[in-house]
C-alpha cells in the first residue's frame, strides 16, 4: 500500500490491524565513538532531552558525537604534553638542587622569577638577564636559561615562549622552595 503526502510518496506494510510506515534512513559513515561521546550522549539524554532527541532524528547526532570526541581526544593528548613538561621541570629541578642550594639566594631567584613573569619573549628575558650588574650572577642566571632550555625541547610545539616560561617558572619555584626548606622556614 503507498500513499502521497505532499510530494512524497510513503509505502506502508501492514501489521495486523496497523499500517505502519516503511521509513530507511540514509547511509552513514562508520563513526568511532568512544567514552568521551558516550558519555556526552548520557548527559544530553538526561538533561537535554529536546536537543537529544532533534539531533536523533534529524541523524546528525553520531557526527556530532564524533565531533565531541576527537575534541576531548585532543585535549587529553595536550594535557598529556604538558603534564610531561611539568615532570620534566620538576626533574631538572630536583638534579638541579645542590646547585641552587651553592650559588643562588632567595632574593636573586625572586629577581630571576619577576624578570621571567615580565618578559615578553625570550629574547627580552636575556636582555633583562643580560641587565644584571653583579657579572656572577649574570653568569649563573644566564647559564640556567641555556642549561634549563636545552635539557627540554624535544616537542617543537613547547618551543614557544609561553610553555617555555612556565618551565622555568617552574623550576624557580621549586629552587625557591629548597631555600626556604634549607632555612627551616615553610615554604608558600
Amino acid at each position: 500500500m503507498s500513499k502521497e503526502l505532499g510530494n512524497q510518496k510513503l509505502n506502508y506494510v501492514t501489521q495486523g490491524d496497523y499500517c505502519l510506515p516503511c521509513i530507511r534512513t540514509k547511509e552513514q559513515n562508520e563513526l568511532h565513538i568512544g567514552v568521551w561521546a558516550n558519555r556526552h550522549r548520557q548527559y544530553l539524554k538526561q538533561h537535554h532531552r529536546i536537543k537529544y532527541y532533534n539531533l536523533l532524528t534529524s541523524e546528525r547526532l553520531y557526527p556530532y558525537l564524533a565531533d565531541i570526541e576527537e575534541q576531548a581526544e585532543a585535549m587529553f593528548t595536550q594535557l598529556e604534553k604538558d603534564e610531561k613538561m611539568r615532570i620534566a621541570a620538576i626533574t631538572y629541578a630536583f638534579d638541579k638542587k645542590s646547585s641552587f642550594l651553592k650559588d643562588w639566594g632567595a632574593a636573586f631567584i625572586g629577581r630571576v622569577t619577576l624578570m621571567l613573569k615580565q618578559a615578553d619573549s625570550e629574547s627580552d628575558f636575556c636582555k633583562r638577564i643580560a641587565s644584571i650588574k653583579a657579572m656572577s650572577k649574570r653568569t649563573i642566571a644566564d647559564s640556567f636559561l641555556k642549561d634549563a632550555s636545552n635539557k627540554w625541547e624535544s616537542d617543537p610545539q613547547y618551543k614557544t615562549w609561553i610553555k617555555k616560561r612556565e618551565y622555568l617558572l617552574i623550576i624557580l619555584t621549586l629552587a625557591r622552595y629548597f631555600l626556604k626548606e634549607r632555612k627551616g622556614g615553610t615554604a608558600k
